[in-house]
């Protein structure tokens, strides 16, 4: 689904406030700067250094939720992912908007809880940027026109060693989301051919999903080295063909980040757009469940990032 210009929209300054102001919380703060029609006022964040931040970026830095509510029309839920069921129904449930960081929640109970909340009224949306991502818009318009297999290889620096969820909710997810959107079919048959542990946490996974008329090779691990993302198609009879999901400033509205925030603006406006909803996001949670689950019977083995054959 093409983007909504930002002409169309027509819409009065919109109040937004960032909660959680780490990494990605500033990044959210850079994209919507891009929006005119976008006020952030406030940053919400228990950590008084990313308080000092959010201060000299000059918006208003708060340590709870308590004294924002009824300031703002939306809300960036960018904390770790485990707090993002508890803070997303507070909003929601006092009316505001929320986008919602990848994964939507780390346990489906909480996600229905969130949807739940919704249904009072408020958007709910999660944070799938790469749906937004030229790279990947390249490679399925080519995937659109040819038959064959496609192995995906995603790998990102290790985060803290206390987060919460694993490479299949953190990094995998990703992934899932656009391939279940590209095929329609949220009950694909699964296998895991290979996982990494560390110190007892999955760091790392091979997970085939075969659909009906297409099969998807999918890694996922964390690695010190430069990070990639690619999508490779195997057209049948035909030499392979490699797309680099590496941020790509070529293009109108490149940054994903700020595609994103365009698409849920419309999207909370009711108009067209490919924002995740609550209700997709719930989709590619279980079947993020349903790998793990996997997993959980599978004997570790040594990650093996060459080509399986499907």
């Amino acid at each position: 689904m093409a983007d909504t210009p930002l002409a169309k929209l027509d819409i009065p300054s919109v109040r937004v406030a960032i909660v959680g102001f780490g990494k990605m919380g500033q990044l959210h703060l850079k994209a919507l700067r891009n929006l005119p029609e976008v006020d952030v006022i406030a940053a919400v964040d228990p950590d008084p250094a990313r308080r000092v931040i959010a201060d000299a970026l000059d918006i208003a830095s708060l340590p709870t939720l308590d004294d924002l509510m009824g300031a703002v029309d939306a809300a960036i839920v960018a904390t770790p992912s485990d707090r993002h069921a508890s803070i997303a129904i507070e909003l929601l449930n006092r009316g505001v908007d929320c986008l919602v960081e990848k994964p939507i929640a780390l346990d489906p109970n909480e996600a229905r809880l969130m949807l739940d909340a919704a249904a009072g009224g408020a958007v709910l949306a999660v944070g799938q940027s790469e749906r937004f991502n030229n790279g990947l818009d390249r490679a399925l318009e080519v995937m659109e026109g040819i038959g064959g297999d496609v192995t995906v290889l995603r790998t990102a620096r290790p985060g803290a060693d206390d987060s919460p969820a694993d490479v299949i909710q953190d990094l995998m997810v990703h992934d899932l989301d656009w391939v279940l959107r590209r095929e329609g079919d949220c009950t694909p048959a699964l296998k895991v051919t290979a996982l990494q542990h560390v110190a007892g946490r999955l760091v790392g996974a091979t997970c085939w999903l075969r659909f009906a008329t297409r099969s998807y090779q999918v890694t996922a691990r964390y690695d010190a080295a430069a990070p990639e993302r690619t999508v490779t198609l195997h057209p049948i009879g035909q030499p392979p063909r490699s797309f680099s999901l590496r941020h790509d400033s070529s293009g109108s509205n490149a940054d994903p980040l700020t595609r994103q925030a365009i698409a849920f603006l419309a999207h909370r406006r009711g108009l067209p757009s490919a924002i995740c909803t609550g209700e997709e996001a719930l989709q590619v949670l279980e079947l993020t469940e349903r790998l793990r689950q996997i997993c959980r019977l599978t004997e570790p083995m040594e990650l093996r990032l060459e080509s399986y054959p499907l």
